[in-house]
């Protein structure tokens, strides 16, 4: 174990941790984890190089190598996964989960991340990204694979592919209700086109 100056309740075990820097309260496990701990508080990193520069974090959470490798100014962060949440600067309140999952998101804030990713330069806030093949840049967004995407802002969910309904009760109600939209666009007022693929028809 190593203790390091002006610091209170801490435990660090490993070694080359915390060789320069000071904080409170944080449990440091693994060799080079929390190597620079500046004015970091409340933190807990496991594995080698997790939080390695952890520079005025707090409650911050790095599981992995690497994960968490540099949090600047960054508040609840949560990396679990080898360079989860890799570089993070004013970035607060995120969640990392899987390999490199949100490994350059820079300085965006109230993010979930979810599945192996290699995205690179991710800025965005308040967005949830689950899958390798999620890319979207922005706020305000959800993307499952691109498969699924959509925006909380404006309520708009997506579906980028071919819906299919295999349940029959259900295919029928929607086929009912979709017939009379059908006849509500041809012969009433609203000019607005709509398509969906239920199983049973394309309309």
């Amino acid at each position: 174990a190593v203790e390091s100056v002006n610091t209170t309740l801490n435990t660090f075990v490993g070694s080359h941790i915390c060789q320069t820097g000071y904080g409170n309260v944080n449990s440091i496990f693994g060799a080079y984890s929390g190597n620079h701990l500046l004015n970091s508080n409340q933190c807990t990193h496991l594995g080698t190089y997790s939080g390695y520069n952890s520079i005025q974090a707090t409650d911050c959470i790095s599981v992995g190598h690497k994960a968490g490798y540099t949090l600047r100014h960054v508040k609840n962060s949560i990396c679990i996964g080898n360079e989860s949440g890799l570089v993070q600067e004013h970035a607060n309140d995120n969640i990392y989960v899987g390999n490199h999952a949100g490994k350059n998101n820079y300085n965006g804030s109230n993010n979930i991340f979810i599945g192996h990713s290699y995205t690179k330069d991710y800025i965005g806030n308040n967005n949830i990204i689950i899958g390798d093949k999620s890319t979207t840049n922005g706020d305000n967004i959800l993307s499952i694979n691109n498969l699924i995407t959509g925006n909380f802002e404006s309520n708009q969910v997506n579906i980028n592919g071919t819906l299919h309904i295999n349940n029959k009760l259900l295919q029928e109600y929607i086929f009912q209700n979709c017939f009379r939209l059908k006849l509500t666009l041809k012969y009433g007022k609203q000019m607005t086109l709509f398509g969906l693929w239920t199983g049973l028809e394309r309309i």
